[in-house]
């Protein structure tokens, strides 16, 4: 079972202009590993290809990371002068931005972990007592949309992995994100 998303840089008008004429503008963001970092030794490919698109026209981008994920998207709806990063271009978000770049592609799939119910279906999936998904994604509204009532919602990229390490990974028997 497929979908697909695109993560994108949506901007306002602004971006393009010249510095000089423009206000300031800031980007937001949250820490959505491989996207975007806020700390280590690396910012996350979509930050580092905002980042250049930036210098490129000369333009200095503070990047600002939300207390969340929902509130970084939060921020930029609410305040003018904004870039929101990375950011899956969907029917419900078209009219709310304007978009900049398409930066990438990517697959949307079910996944489980061996030895577990497989996800190789609608049905089966629906079947599952608990699918893990991230907060404020698309990939969350997509399946609420579809009627799904059996969704944990993980507030970041890490809780997964801390309920893998704490042993409450039985928890969540499939998790619904990016290939």
């Amino acid at each position: 079972m497929r979908q697909r998303a695109i993560a994108a840089a949506a901007v306002s008008a602004f971006f393009l202009a010249a510095p000089t004429s423009t206000p300031a503008l800031e980007a937001f963001t949250s820490s959505i590993p491989p996207f975007s970092i806020e700390t280590g030794p690396r910012a996350g490919f979509v930050r580092e290809i905002v980042t250049e698109m930036a210098k490129r026209v000369g333009r200095d981008l503070p990047i600002v990371y939300g207390a969340s994920w929902p509130k970084s998207q939060e921020e930029a709806q609410t305040r003018a002068d904004t870039i929101i990063f990375p950011l899956a271009r969907t029917k419900t978000r078209e009219p709310q931005y304007q978009w900049l770049q398409k930066i990438i592609d990517l697959d949307v799939v079910f996944a489980t972990a061996p030895g577990r119910p497989a996800a190789d279906s609608e049905a089966a999936t629906r079947a599952l007592a608990r699918v893990g998904v991230r907060d404020g994604s698309p990939m969350a509204k997509d399946l609420r949309d579809r009627g799904y009532t059996n969704l944990v919602i993980l507030k970041t990229s890490a809780d997964y992995a801390a309920m893998e390490r704490d042993g409450t990974r039985a928890r969540i028997l499939a998790t619904y994100g990016l290939k």
